[in-house]
């Protein structure tokens, strides 16, 4: 009988571990997150999808790092279109690819990762996501303002002067 259980915990358990460790959606909050996740299935998708919501136009950095064997390497999608990483390399022997500054419009998006090398020999795998704080990007209208500002900041200076 004890046998058995431990049979059908095992079993359990290889059932569990099978699948990718993250099958759903990740909200990722405004002050940002770093999370490691797991894959076991070879190349193509490792995570389903990431969702930020903004109020208004903004921009987040994105960082994903190998965790586990040395080789693996990653593509990242917003919304279903590919991003260019701005920088991408092996920090001593694991891939690193950082998105900066990846402008959002206002509302909800989903960010994509995608497995696409493996470490020689492996189809398992960890890496970790990490996303920066949300910053919201200022619109024209504030640029505007803040020169008439420094406008009329100049004018009283040299009305003073006068």
């Amino acid at each position: 009988m004890k046998t058995m259980k431990m049979l059908l915990a095992g079993v359990a358990l290889a059932g569990v571990t099978a699948v990718n460790a993250y099958a759903g959606v990740i909200t990722v909050p405004d002050t940002g997150l770093s999370t490691q996740f797991n894959w076991n299935a070879g190349i193509g998708p490792a995570l389903d999808s990431f969702s930020l919501t903004v109020a208004g136009p903004s921009k987040v950095s994105v960082t994903l790092t190998d965790m586990f064997i040395p080789g693996d390497e990653f593509a990242l999608s917003l919304d279903g279109n590919a991003i260019t990483w701005n920088t991408s390399g092996y920090v001593g022997n694991y891939f690193q690819g950082v998105a900066s500054n990846v402008l959002l419009s206002a509302g909800t998006h989903s960010f994509g990762i995608t497995l696409t090398k493996t470490a020689p020999g492996y189809t398992a795998g960890s890496a970790l996501a990490t996303f920066g704080a949300v910053t919201a990007v200022p619109e024209p209208a504030t640029y505007g303002m803040l020169i008439a500002g420094l406008g009329m900041l100049a004018y009283a200076a040299r009305r003073k002067k006068a």
